[in-house]
């Protein structure tokens, strides 16, 4: 190359340092920007998420005990017992509507469970076995009534059919065992897949470790 070359290469690269030297501190004030809001945003979902912790605890407070007792019933000749408080299950597959499971251990060692669903559609009316998987553990529990409530709404022109559903269904002596100290518990009831969140599991180990109720 040249020397007349090589000196314009040279003042072209040296007239090019101003432009970068200038560019990089505008980059650093523009991360050290992004960097400070972003820690703004922190610091406002840290305060929500501290003001949502103590809803929640508020929450609970108010909700009614893990094992409540069950009074006799004379007309059905039913004993005494406890059953858990309502537990809303995490339906994970199949049908997604409402699902509620309730546990009752009654004084003669029965233990039964109910499953609430709403809007369900009728979909366990054929359905003859609840399956539960504690701890990877499967126990089979024979569906022993169901109960299906039809609700009629809409106008004159179209009328809506809803149906709400209510199976109950027995719980074996080693299922009863094994929820003792179970640390997941998941079920299957016709094509619907569900689990039981980590509050239902501890009222349904307060249940199973229960003394029978005098």
């Amino acid at each position: 190359m040249r020397p007349c070359a090589c000196l314009v290469m040279l003042a072209f690269m040296l007239s090019l340092a101003p432009i970068t030297s200038r560019a990089e501190p505008d980059e650093l004030e523009r991360l050290r920007a992004e960097n400070a809001a972003l820690r703004g945003q922190v610091q406002t979902l840290e305060h929500e998420n501290t003001a949502l912790r103590a809803l929640a605890d508020v929450r609970a407070n108010e909700q009614e005990p893990l094992v409540i007792p069950v009074p006799p019933d004379a007309t059905t000749q039913t004993p005494s017992g406890l059953r858990t408080r309502a537990i809303r299950l995490d339906v994970t597959r199949g049908s997604r509507a409402f699902h509620e499971l309730t546990v009752v251990r009654r004084e003669d060692g029965s233990v039964t469970g109910t499953i609430a669903a709403r809007l369900s559609g009728g979909i366990y009316r054929h359905a003859e076995t609840v399956r539960l998987v504690i701890d990877e553990t499967e126990y089979a529990c024979p569906i022993v009534d169901h109960d299906i409530r039809r609700i009629t709404g809409g106008g004159m022109k179209r009328r809506v059919r809803h149906d709400n559903e209510r199976i109950t269904f027995t719980l074996p002596a080693a299922a009863v065992g094994a929820l003792v100290e179970a640390s997941a518990v998941q079920g299957v009831v016709a094509r619907t897949h569900f689990d039981v969140p980590p509050d239902g599991i501890v009222a349904l180990r307060v249940l199973a470790s229960a003394a029978d109720p005098e």
